[in-house]
């Protein structure tokens, strides 16, 4: 068994994983942050720095990023990584989002059927390398399933994928979200204490609350 702190856990997986593919959507307005909350101070750096350094730090093969071509700055900080940008030109629905970097992804990588695909807003800076590995890692046990992470009774980010649900997306109804091929498959859960898991940032209040403090707080 392997512990995850801070207590995630996992099993061993006895046959080598596949590959593991990160969509990270950033294409929104960030309406309810009257701001645009990627470029948010977050400790010595950015939101978006911090994002792309848990997520470049984990286990995952590539990480994508879907970014409207009207922020050039945020363009700017995914261009000092060693990530993949598919630049949409407006707002795109969710779903739409997360297609177009899993056809990139498709297109790019060429996955097999043991490969496997991860997502989580951008804007979820708590999210830590340690947890991606143990939800990709428990998701690789069984590799058809789709795994996230559960604190106490409510469920977080990152959700794992088999690969096979990416042409499902494709498949979408109007109206629907990913979160439909979420409850229609099964799931495995990965207990944590982890609040990471959970904290995003949609608002000024939920900013304020969840920024780490640095000493030029004080000035």
């Amino acid at each position: 068994m392997i512990v995850a702190a801070p207590r995630v856990v996992v099993a061993n997986i006895m046959s080598e994983p596949g590959r593991v593919f990160a969509v990270l959507p950033a294409a929104g307005a960030s309406q309810r942050m009257r701001t645009q909350k990627l470029l948010l101070p977050w400790g010595a750096t950015t939101v978006l720095n911090t994002v792309l350094r848990q997520w470049t730090s984990s286990m995952v093969e590539r990480v994508v990023v879907v970014i409207r071509r009207e922020e050039p700055r945020l363009l700017e900080i995914c261009h000092g990584w060693d990530v993949d940008v598919v630049e949409v030109d407006k707002t795109p629905e969710m779903k739409d989002t997360i297609r177009l970097a899993l056809d990139w992804i498709s297109t790019t990588y060429a996955p097999e059927s043991d490969d496997a695909w991860m997502l989580a807003p951008a804007d979820m800076p708590r999210i830590r390398p340690e947890l991606i590995s143990a939800v990709a890692t428990t998701g690789f046990v069984a590799p058809q399933t789709i795994t996230r992470p559960q604190v106490g009774r409510r469920k977080g980010h990152p959700v794992f994928f088999p690969w096979s649900c990416a042409t499902e997306v494709a498949e979408l109804a109007e109206g629907q979200g990913v979160n439909a091929i979420v409850n229609r498959q099964p799931c495995r859960h990965v207990d944590t204490v982890d609040q990471g898991a959970l904290q995003d940032l949609d608002t000024p209040e939920q900013y304020a609350r969840l920024r780490p403090y640095t000493p030029s707080d004080e000035s």
